[in-house]
């Protein structure tokens, strides 16, 4: 079974809890995987490596130069979508108009 977990300061981290819930395929009702929950010290976590990053290199850039990278991100994760969509129609042998609105699975 698949695990979904926090993605902390460029690490994919379990929490402190153990607590977790399932993802459930909506079309079958399997679970696909167990997510890990994101409780009070991983929010932390995650504010302290945002705080960080503003004190280096990401910080130093202009608000221009942010946009531009984010900009960039964005468009490669619409072309990944995309790629994984094609693949997906392939796979599946349908035409692409029958998976234009198919949701894919977002690369964590």
């Amino acid at each position: 079974m698949q695990e979904f977990l926090n993605f902390i300061n460029g690490a994919y981290v379990r929490n402190t809890s153990g607590k977790t819930f399932s993802d459930i395929n909506p079309v079958n009702g399997q679970v696909i995987g167990q997510i890990y929950e994101a409780g009070q010290g991983e929010v932390d976590a995650a504010v302290a490596a945002a705080q960080a990053a503003l004190k280096g290199d990401w910080g130093r850039l202009s608000v221009a130069e942010r946009c531009k990278l984010l900009d960039a991100v964005a468009g490669a994760k619409a072309w990944l979508t995309e790629a994984l969509r094609g693949a997906y129609t392939v796979g599946h042998g349908r035409g692409p108009v029958d998976h234009l609105g198919t949701p894919v699975r977002r690369p964590a």
